[in-house]
């Protein structure tokens, strides 16, 4: 490894450093959570090494098995925290005041979407081919099947129309391909921002809301996976986008269906939440049922604007089937032959795990919804054939979610013996509410 390019990665091993440092608590070295933020914010590093720096930086072989590895175990602790959801961790979640968390999510996004001007980035074909389907809509030409794109070779058409409708005006209004791919993912980047930060409000209730929201809101700030996606300019920001307002709407069913539909016409991932979101607690059976056929009504609508002449067969060759289809070294189904066999069961397991989200719904609490629906996606990435780093934000806020609603403060042992509980209250309600620590102490009531 050559030092001038490991200095290039030092943005993420210091964004890495920064989203752990709010987590750790060294007065419990040996806690869960902090091995699990630990997990999360480190397994595709080396990942995003080879794919920064190239192969003769990082073994192509060893960043599969790494982040494969990685995915298990946010696989396995996702279901843990499904099947039981009562063993909390005691202890705050952080105690670093709310006013720091502030000023870093306004530091490091502004470092985040001027990085890639100061380093002279280019946008990754991922972003472009996104801008190119967005020039197709405007000229009047076939979104799929079209060999009118410039480079038709690289497959540009896979994505969901919603996808390519969303960077229409960006396009319209930026004539550089690679300026209006940026501009459209720093849009997404910071729409993600305010999804998580209202997602926290929402799960933290009237007490909390507002500190979790800004712990979350950090945490995507620092997640060096979004750096990556940022800096490279993909697509990935609209996952975890349309996915983050699907559970800020879960007590309504047709808000929740809207946003799922929208989703699965972006990147077809969010489709597989529809059998554990649509059948979730709130509204009633009907409406449930009214807006789970809304929901994939919404989809086929917006497919069926854009169906090419070879009808629904070529749409399905051009997008999902391709992703499903192609050959990549990027996996472990591509880098050990003995186990490609197996693949069929790893896509199995999903389609059982996606439709056992229905089953149980109902008798998930919303933070128990969040982490199934966390394995759901998880699964999913370890059932491709390629699978990048960026694929990472489609999860990590709700696995923060995940380990939010997995950590009981109000059940700490270790409290002050000195000093009578009403006395650190009253300090407390007086104290700067920028300067209190991050402390969900209810969650357990609106979860």
């Amino acid at each position: 490894m050559r030092s001038e390019q490991l200095l290039e990665l030092s943005p993420y091993l210091a964004l890495t450093i920064l989203f752990v440092a709010p987590f750790v608590d060294p007065r419990r070295p040996f806690r869960l959570l902090h091995l699990d933020v630990l997990v999360l914010s480190s397994f595709g590093l080396y990942s995003i090494a080879l794919l920064d720096r190239g192969p003769l930086f990082a073994s192509i072989r060893w960043s599969t098995v790494i982040a494969t590895l990685g995915l298990l175990y946010i696989l396995v602790r996702s279901g843990y925290a499904v099947l039981r959801p009562t063993r909390a961790e005691p202890g705050e979640l952080t105690r670093v005041p709310l006013r720091w968390l502030k000023w870093g999510i306004f530091v490091l996004m502004v470092f985040r979407l001027l990085f890639p001007f100061a380093d002279d980035r280019l946008v990754i074909d991922v972003g472009l081919a996104s801008v190119a389907g967005a020039e197709q809509i405007l000229a009047g030409e076939d979104l799929y099947g079209a060999e009118s794109y410039r480079y038709p070779e690289l497959h540009p058409d896979t994505y969901g129309p919603v996808n390519y409708l969303l960077y229409v005006p960006f396009t319209w209004a930026i004539s550089s391909a690679q300026h209006a791919a940026r501009a459209a993912t720093n849009a997404f980047d910071l729409a993600t921002l305010a999804g998580v930060i209202l997602l926290g409000r929402h799960l933290g209730g009237r007490r909390h809301g507002r500190a979790l929201g800004l712990l979350l809101g950090y945490a995507w700030a620092t997640s060096p996976y979004a750096f990556f996606a940022s800096v490279w300019a993909y697509n990935d920001m609209l996952v975890p986008l349309a996915v983050v307002f699907a559970l800020m709407g879960a007590a309504s069913p047709w808000a929740r269906g809207t946003s799922l539909g929208l989703g699965a016409a972006i990147k077809f991932v969010p489709a597989l939440l529809w059998p554990l979101v649509l059948c979730a607690p709130g509204g009633t059976p009907r409406s449930r049922i009214l807006a789970g056929l809304g929901s994939v009504g919404l989809t086929a609508a917006l497919f069926a604007l854009f169906i090419p002449d070879g009808g629904v067969r070529e749409l399905y060759d051009r997008t999902v089937g391709w992703q499903l289809s192609r050959d990549s070294t990027i996996s472990l189904w591509g880098q050990f032959d003995a186990i490609t066999s197996f693949r069929p069961l790893a896509v199995g397991f999903v389609a059982v795990l996606a439709l056992l989200g229905g089953v149980v719904a109902r008798k998930l609490t919303l933070f128990q919804l969040v982490a199934f629906a966390v394995a759901v996606i998880v699964a999913f990435q370890l059932s491709l054939a390629h699978w990048l780093p960026s694929y990472i934000v489609w999860f990590a806020p709700l696995f923060l979610v995940t380990l939010v609603g997995a950590t009981d403060p109000e059940r700490s042992g270790d409290e002050e013996p000195s000093r009578p509980a009403s006395d650190r209250q009253a300090e407390q309600e007086r104290a700067d509410p920028d300067d209190r620590p991050v402390s969900p102490g209810a969650l357990a009531e609106h979860g």
